[in-house]
């Protein structure tokens, strides 16, 4: 069983300009159990960050989950974790040993998609192949097909984040749709403020 505590915290309610939630001293959670957390309670307060899982019990989690959305509801959240597969991608590139478990891909799977994309998107996949094309010494920039309506003088990582973003403005998810032009703007804003 997992035992939570979590200090008081004041919240605002109905009308009312501060309610307080009260402290919850212990709660015993059973399987198949769902519990709603006081937004005013800090997440390392609950300590459930302590619980340890394997990968196996994490994997088997991901699938349950994944058996019960819907064939447009599961693209949809594999595009959206698609962020950090374009993360990356970038690191495996510049040789970097950075990798974010957050993504769809493992970094074997993504070495592989590097030499011949597969899994990603159309969109993202197309970009990983102009730039491996525009690398090879004897590739000529007008027989580069994939690099047709890709600015091969931008950085590859601008490229590549541009194209995950069509991806996501083109997909079925309004609110992928609108996540994303949420995330790029924010992004586009804390990167300039940090310039």
């Amino acid at each position: 069983m997992l035992k939570l505590k979590c200090n008081p915290a004041r919240l605002p309610y109905r009308g009312e300009p501060t309610r307080t939630v009260h402290t919850v001293e212990e709660i015993n959670i059973a399987p198949d159990t769902m519990i709603y957390f006081p937004v005013g309670c800090e997440a390392d307060e609950f300590k459930a960050a302590s619980i340890p899982y394997t990968d196996a019990e994490i994997d088997k989690i991901i699938a349950e989950i994944e058996e019960e959305l819907s064939g447009a509801d599961l693209k949809a959240v594999h595009l959206l974790y698609g962020y950090y597969d374009c993360e990356n991608i970038i690191a495996l590139r510049s040789g970097r040993e950075a990798f974010n478990p957050l993504g769809n891909l493992t970094r074997e799977e993504l070495e592989a998609e590097l030499e011949e994309p597969k899994r990603l998107p159309s969109r993202v996949a197309r970009v990983i192949k102009a730039y491996a094309a525009a690398e090879k010494a004897d590739a000529d920039a007008e027989d580069n097909e994939w690099a047709k309506g890709i600015n091969l003088e931008q950085s590859f990582e601008r490229s590549l984040f541009e194209a995950y973003y069509e991806e996501c403005a083109l997909s079925g998810s309004r609110f992928l749709r609108e996540w994303a032009a949420f995330d790029r703007t924010l992004r586009n804003i804390s990167a300039a403020a940090v310039a």
